[in-house]
């Protein structure tokens, strides 16, 4: 099978498409055959070794960490899942990455039903974003109703599972981004929208309960400006901290470590009267599944990036990402269904271009342990 991979950590956004062998099966696991995978910036981060320090990874390292797909065939001992038939979507964990991928291996326990009122294309970008959401908005800050959540995008997929589960709660949410997106996020429920080529969103934004930060520790003061006292900063991006090493059971080289890594964030929060807490999200198919039922229910409708991408161009679609200058949740098409697999047809994006191949972008790594001085 193809498959996009890299030989080492590298700064250079470059994988290769291989041909290796399709994994063997033990008992509980399920073969997927991808049809649409999601690129995210984790997938840049897992490229670049930015938390080899929590997850390192045997190389040669197959990419990728969500999919949707069908189920092609089933271990003996797999019993919620049948060969040949079943649409399916779900998060790998990380010692299992390659999403990116014509077939996936996955345990049972971690895969979902793709809801069956969405298309291939809307369910790839559900597993990981709807995973950090929950980790972040329910299991992270323990949101109430009457809160205030404020994103700044730098990814702009994420938004498309926040704001439905933040409104459920009734949290009110806001955003600063590209103006491009102020009409499709107003209309779904956010409350207010700043345009960050216009207004410095630290200056104008609400105070607020919670941030998620998906940019890195360039934004970490303006955050900061934000921020209520007695508030929260979750990180996607930036370094993990001593509380972080404790709740994962870390050995103590590793809790001294990490406090050293985030103590710079640590005291800027307090000293703010905030807590700041890193988010390194994990697979929950248990989640998933409940997540595909409120889907069938209430429908979804995310905000997909307009450009277009095959395996054979997953380094145009990876380069696009690290830029942080997409429009919505981007996507790899892998495969095409069999016609009796597509779900009902919902009205689907106008024809998109395709982004011409550019020379490698090169990712410096995020400055995480070096803020910038007032």
């Amino acid at each position: 099978m193809k498959a996009a991979q890299i030989k080492r950590y590298t700064h250079r956004i470059k994988a290769n498409i291989v041909d290796v062998d399709i994994p063997a099966l033990r008992l509980n696991e399920i073969l997927v055959k991808v049809v649409c995978a999601g690129v995210n910036p984790l997938d840049v981060m897992d490229m670049t070794g930015q938390f080899k320090l929590i997850q390192k990874f045997p190389m040669p390292l197959k990419l990728g960490n969500e999919f949707s797909g069908v189920v092609e065939k089933v271990g003996q001992q797999v019993t919620d899942f049948k060969k040949g038939g079943d649409n399916v979507y779900g998060l790998l964990p990380m010692n299992r990455l390659g999403s990116f991928a014509e077939y996936v291996v996955i345990n049972e326990r971690d895969l979902a039903p793709m809801p069956a009122n969405v298309t291939f294309q809307h369910a790839a970008t559900v597993p990981l974003d709807a995973m950090t959401a929950v980790q972040a908005v329910m299991e992270e800050m323990s949101a109430q109703a009457g809160q205030k959540l404020f994103m700044p995008l730098g990814n702009d997929g994420l938004i498309n599972l926040v704001l439905p589960l933040a409104k459920r709660l009734g949290v009110e949410v806001n955003v600063a981004g590209d103006s491009r997106l102020k009409e499709p996020l107003l209309a779904a429920g956010v409350t207010q929208f700043i345009d960050m080529a216009e207004e410095n969103y630290w200056e104008v934004a609400p105070k607020s309960d919670m941030i998620i930060d998906t940019i890195g520790s360039s934004e970490f003061r303006h955050e900061l400006a934000v921020v209520k006292a007695g508030g929260q900063i979750v990180s996607l991006r930036m370094n993990p901290n001593e509380n972080f090493a404790v709740e994962h059971g870390m050995r103590p080289d590793k809790r001294v470590l990490f406090s050293v890594m985030g103590a710079k964030y640590d005291r800027l929060a307090k000293e703010q009267n905030a807590r700041y807490r890193f988010l390194f999200v994990r697979s929950d198919g248990k989640r998933l599944r409940e997540i595909t039922k409120r889907i069938q229910r209430e429908g979804f409708n995310p905000i997909i990036d307009p450009h277009e991408f095959d395996l054979d161009h997953i380094n145009d679609a990876l380069q696009l990402v690290a830029k942080g200058t997409t429009l919505g949740k981007v996507l790899v098409n892998v495969s095409q269904p069999k016609p009796k697999d597509n779900p009902p047809k919902e009205t689907m994006e106008e024809e998109k271009p395709v982004v011409e191949s550019e020379e490698p972008v090169v990712v410096t790594p995020d400055s995480a342990t070096e803020l910038p001085e007032k």
